[in-house]
């Protein structure tokens, strides 16, 4: 934005020179040099703004950035289009795999399953099997087993003879399962949803950054230099070059804007399908 206003301010300077030359030439009125001047002036006002804004932003990137206050930023540069050919079920697709949130949801459904398993298995006995070896040492009798090693095997089961008792572990353990599912059928939702909503605005606005790049830009352009040409060759007046200058204006910032949009739209839709589009094209 700052580069474009002070492309329009450098233009507005010339016209400001172009006005003096025709009113000292006697061709041109005072009223168009003041207003050139004007001119001058807001868009003089719209780049002590934008220049306020920009530090206050940086300031704030350090921060973000623990860096010191008085560090500085190079010069932004516009970032290429991302140009993200997979139709809107391709991106679905990747969301449902890929997707954090999902694949969480899913293995808390997963775990609750496996709680209600483990709550299934308390209505079978339990059996422990043990084994004990006993040393004896040496011998004090005559007889033949006398001084040999013990062993023994227990053997307990535990018959779950009160299985009223495990119906409310069991029962808990379905609820569990039934709100993960249900917490997991909204992290679906909540994906399609995001999914589609990123992927209607980037698409839109990867067709308006086409319109103002192949149609809105050139002809304001073309405009603004076809006034200028006829203010200087006398066949318009200065506020048609005004209103040509201003028009050209807010279309190249409107540009900007909606290709920021696009920039957006593109990042939402990284974020939405859990996917790291470096590289995707």
């Amino acid at each position: 934005s700052i580069e474009v206003i002070e492309e329009i301010h450098a233009l507005l300077k010339r016209f400001e020179a172009s006005t003096q030359v025709r009113y000292a030439s006697l061709h041109g009125a005072h009223r168009d040099v003041a207003k050139a001047q004007a001119e001058v002036s807001l868009t003089l006002e719209q780049l002590f703004i934008y220049r306020q804004k920009r530090e206050s932003l940086i300031a704030f990137i350090n921060y973000l950035l623990n860096r010191s206050p008085m560090d500085t930023l190079g010069k932004a540069e516009q970032p290429t289009k991302p140009l993200l050919e997979q139709t809107f079920i391709e991106w679905i697709n990747l969301a449902m795999e890929k997707r954090q949130e999902i694949k969480e949801m899913e293995a808390m459904v997963q775990k609750s399953n496996h709680a209600k398993k483990l709550a299934r298995l308390e209505y079978i006995p339990d059996i422990d099997v043990g084994f004990t070896y006993t040393v004896v040492g040496g011998g004090e009798t005559m007889s033949m087993e006398d001084g040999k090693d013990s062993w023994m095997i227990p053997v307990s089961i535990n018959i779950p003879l009160w299985q009223n008792r495990l119906i409310p572990a069991i029962q808990e353990a379905q609820k569990e399962i039934e709100a993960a599912r249900a917490k997991l059928e909204d992290t679906r939702n909540e994906t399609f949803y995001e999914v589609k909503d990123a992927y209607v605005k980037y698409k839109t606005a990867i067709e308006i950054t086409k319109l103002y790049e192949t149609g809105v830009v050139p002809q304001a352009q073309l405009a603004l230099v076809s006034d200028q040409a006829g203010y200087e060759a006398g066949e318009t007046d200065f506020l048609n070059l005004l209103d040509s200058e201003r028009i050209y204006l807010n279309v190249r910032q409107s540009y900007i804007k909606i290709y920021v949009q696009l920039l957006k739209g593109a990042a939402a839709l990284e974020r939405a399908a859990g996917l790291d589009l470096s590289g995707m094209s």
